[in-house]
């Protein structure tokens, strides 16, 4: 694994979790691999997929990845390559940060066209130190942590603390 980062997308590896998503999978990986983006996909995790092999599968995947950060998606996200380096560039220059997060955009398909929406909100101001704090603001803002570009050893650190009786959906929250 790389353990200084350069500050851009070939930092980033993304991990496709696969929920539920099979026919999206193909398109997603096309996609990374046009934008020259490192990509890996976990064997498909469903709603019943217990936290245990939910965290096995992940870790499994992470001891392939060749890049000092990582992200999660699922098949049908797909994160821009702007983004990731924005967020790999914010890492390199805060070594002491976790991760780095902006924001999604959601879509709603229509009669021939497709309107797109900002998920979630603007981070409130950080209430407090350590990672209450962090998670209570992310909740307030209605982003889900495990989309953020991470560091590869602190998602492992974070894998062996978890629960193993998670559904899929509470794992990926705990993440």
């Amino acid at each position: 694994m790389v353990d200084i980062a350069s500050g851009s997308r070939s930092d980033v590896t993304v991990v496709l979790l696969g929920h539920d998503q099979a026919a999206h999978r193909e398109r997603a990986l096309h996609y990374y691999r046009q934008a020259g983006i490192a990509c890996l996909a976990l064997e498909a995790l469903e709603t019943h997929s217990p936290g245990a092999l939910c965290s096995a599968r992940l870790s499994q995947a992470l001891q392939q990845v060749a890049t000092p950060l990582v992200n999660m998606a699922l098949d049908a996200d797909f994160v821009q390559a702007p983004a990731l380096d924005s967020a790999a560039e914010c890492l390199s220059a805060n070594p002491l940060a976790l991760g780095a997060q902006g924001y999604a955009l959601g879509y709603v398909p229509g009669n021939g066209q497709v309107a797109y929406y900002k998920m979630g909100h603007s981070f409130p101001a950080l209430e407090g130190e350590g990672a209450s704090a962090r998670i209570r603001s992310h909740a307030l803002a209605n982003q889900p942590a495990w989309r953020a570009v991470v560091r590869v050893e602190r998602l492992r650190s974070v894998l062996a603390d978890l629960p193993e009786d998670l559904d899929f959906a509470s794992w990926r929250d705990a993440l």
